[in-house]
């Protein structure tokens, strides 16, 4: 069962912290984890020239970063909290959090989405660097809504038999549980069959499923059509605040895009997602 010990939450210096930081004292707590804080501080080279020198400026800037965030590390600490600080000098922030969530050898990393991102139709170039190049599960907090009590979305694809997809599918259901069980919610399969099925052969795939993940057959959703429009139904109808997916890393010129389903879900969701890869 994947475990949560040491979290880094990547603040974007330009959005909102509290539903992030929020959503990170909470899992910390669930696991008796560590809390990695990392964000940065940058000027352009207009700004810097109201600074007396550079080094002025990025002397004061970091302190201001450090200043945003020091009342929220002693609520945190109250709480019992393990929690450390990094703020760098750089204006690259996603690639800055990707080093530091493998420098500190993370478990899992939380960002944010802001609201003018979500509307767009594509993943922005920050939101790609975090999601390719992450060395751990992604945890992207865009809605910011409560979690506990509610019902977690686990989406996989029961159609690829391949060992890659079965291992994405493992590895979608055991985070996705390890995060139900910390944050006290309802784990649901959810998957397109793309075809509809009649009634044995649903009540068969769906036994089937319940078995291979160890869940209750009333805990798995099959739905016929396109894997965004059964998922958007399912956080419709269940009113999931999260959903769980995966996605297959990539790099060179394969990483410019994430794939067209994967993109499809995480910009057409209109909910928490963990990316898991």
């Amino acid at each position: 069962m994947a475990s949560y010990k040491r979290i880094l939450v990547a603040l974007d210096p330009e959005a909102p912290a509290e539903a992030l930081i929020r959503c990170g004292v909470e899992l910390a707590q669930a696991d008796q984890g560590t809390l990695y804080w990392f964000s940065c501080a940058h000027a352009s080279s207009e700004e810097l020239a109201a600074y007396a020198s550079a080094q002025d400026a990025k002397r004061q800037l970091l302190g201001v970063a450090r200043a945003r965030l020091s009342g929220w590390m002693a609520q945190a600490r109250e709480a019992g909290v393990a929690i450390e600080l990094e703020v760098y000098w750089n204006d690259d922030w996603p690639q800055s959090a990707v080093h530091a969530a493998a420098r500190r050898g993370a478990d899992l990393l939380l960002c944010g989405l802001p609201k003018e991102d979500a509307a767009n139709a594509r993943l922005t170039a920050r939101e790609r660097t975090l999601l390719r190049r992450s060395p751990c599960p992604v945890l992207v907090v865009r809605e910011g809504r409560e979690w506990a009590g509610h019902t977690l979305l686990l989406a996989v694809d029961l159609g690829a038999d391949d060992p890659a997809h079965a291992r994405l599918n493992t590895a979608v259901v055991e985070h996705g549980k390890r995060l139900a069980e910390a944050l006290g919610m309802q784990p649901v399969l959810v998957a397109a069959t793309g075809r509809v099925l009649g009634t044995g052969a649903r009540e068969a795939l769906v036994s089937e499923a319940a078995q291979r993940f160890s869940l209750e057959p009333a805990q798995v959703r099959l739905g016929s059509g396109d894997a965004l429009g059964v998922l958007s139904e399912a956080v419709d109808a269940l009113n999931a605040p999260v959903a769980v997916l995966g996605t297959v890393a990539r790099r060179g010129l394969a990483a410019t895009v994430l794939g067209n389903t994967a993109e499809a879900l995480l910009k057409g969701l209109k909910v928490d997602l963990l990316v898991v890869n």
